[in-house]
């Protein structure tokens, strides 16, 4: 009865996929690699957003010697947390999977 359930919803290629044995839907993995994608998309927006930042301090904000303290601060900073987060990353085996769903029997097919 649970075995053909896709066949139900007349779906065509929700049947091709499940045919070929695609999709088991009571296991899902995902890769560590996912998350770096996300966190250097992460990185790529906070370091465009730096770059118009460090061009209007450097063009409009050296009006005080604490403006280059700040800037020269604001970039050691910078480049302090991108090596230390590479010294992190770089120690990570980043095929490893999550198991999102495990095989349970919680499903009825």
């Amino acid at each position: 009865m649970f075995g053909n359930w896709y066949l139900e919803l007349g779906n065509p290629l929700l049947f091709a996929i499940c045919n070929l044995e695609i999709c088991d839907f009571n296991y899902m993995v995902i890769t560590l690699s996912l998350l770096l994608l996300l966190y250097l998309v992460y990185i790529a927006i906070f370091l465009f957003f730096s770059f118009f930042n460090l061009y209007h301090m450097i063009r409009f904000g050296f009006v005080s010697p604490l403006a280059y303290v700040i800037t020269v601060g604001y970039i050691v900073l910078t480049l302090l947390a991108l090596f230390v987060s590479y010294y992190y990353i770089a120690q990570v085996d980043w095929t490893y999977e999550i198991d999102i769903f495990e095989k349970t029997g919680f499903l009825p097919y």
